[in-house]
């Protein structure tokens, strides 16, 4: 009999014990879908609170400052462009056209109007770095060389495209605008072609893009690319503009476009980019 009572109790016991660890088990289950849910939530918010900043910032034309920690550019990176500067995702709108520099410890982006400085870890000492001296003109011959090419070489599409903004045929012409294709040119080959930053990696570093060129006296001291509206597929975040990389004073882009026409003007007209200045 009195057996037969403690496994009753026992028998209840567990029961009660059984219905205690389910309750844990909800209660541990239910938390964690609440965690989760709140986390869903905050990272939403802050992606919409992120985007809605830089549209503010891209409306207004302010500049954007952000201090990254130089542990954070590995997590950002891209591809390395040179020793001390590095293709990356701008931390601001998330583009991948942000230039970050370990050795004068600043970066900014070519997309949006941030920028900021590259915080170094503990012990980090930053290298002084003397630009490169570069053959300014021979990059300008093979700047001249190439905008030939990418006029002369420029496919009906992209033609029309140019027409469909305004632009005659002589204008195209005046301006030698052009079209860089992912053809291969005899320029790309020369040693000085990727310190002109037409190339990188032996692919051209303007492609599928309306170049325009920057003449002073006949001769090219710069080339940009701009998408050719609807023609090509672009990737999400693809700046409307893109100019060649590294330091222009070194390559000896050191000239504003239509620079001709300036330096002969009592009156100076400054446009959102250079085909709306043509036109």
């Amino acid at each position: 009999m009195y057996s037969r009572k403690l496994g009753n109790n026992q028998l209840r016991m567990s029961r009660r014990g059984n219905r205690h660890l389910w309750l844990r088990l909800i209660s541990g289950v239910l938390s964690a879908s609440v965690c989760v849910v709140v986390n869903i939530v905050a990272n939403l918010y802050a992606k919409i609170m992120k985007q809605a900043i830089v549209e503010n910032v891209r409306d207004r034309g302010m500049e954007s400052v952000v201090n990254v920690n130089i542990a954070l550019v590995d997590d950002l990176k891209i591809r390395q462009r040179s020793e001390h500067e590095i293709l990356g995702v701008c931390p601001v709108c998330g583009c991948g056209d942000a230039n970050f520099n370990t050795a004068k410890l600043q970066w900014r982006c070519w997309h949006c109007p941030a920028k900021g400085v590259v915080i170094p870890e503990e012990g980090y000492e930053a290298k002084e770095v003397e630009e490169k001296k570069l053959d300014v003109p021979k990059i300008r011959a093979l700047y001249t060389s190439v905008a030939d090419k990418y006029h002369t070489d420029a496919p009906q599409p992209v033609m029309s495209y140019l027409q469909s903004r305004g632009l005659t045929q002589e204008t195209i012409d005046y301006f030698k605008l052009g079209f860089c294709s992912t053809d291969f040119y005899d320029e790309y080959s020369d040693p000085v072609a990727e310190d002109a930053g037409i190339v990188y990696q032996n692919y051209p570093a303007l492609t599928n893009r309306v170049t325009i060129p920057y003449i002073v006296d006949g001769e090219v001291t710069d080339l940009r690319g701009r998408v050719v509206g609807t023609q090509f597929q672009y990737k999400k975040g693809t700046p409307t503009y893109l100019s060649l990389s590294g330091n222009h004073e070194s390559r000896g882009a050191t000239f504003l476009f239509n620079h001709d026409v300036i330096r002969n003007s009592d009156r100076v007209i400054i446009t959102e980019g250079g085909l709306k200045s043509i036109i």
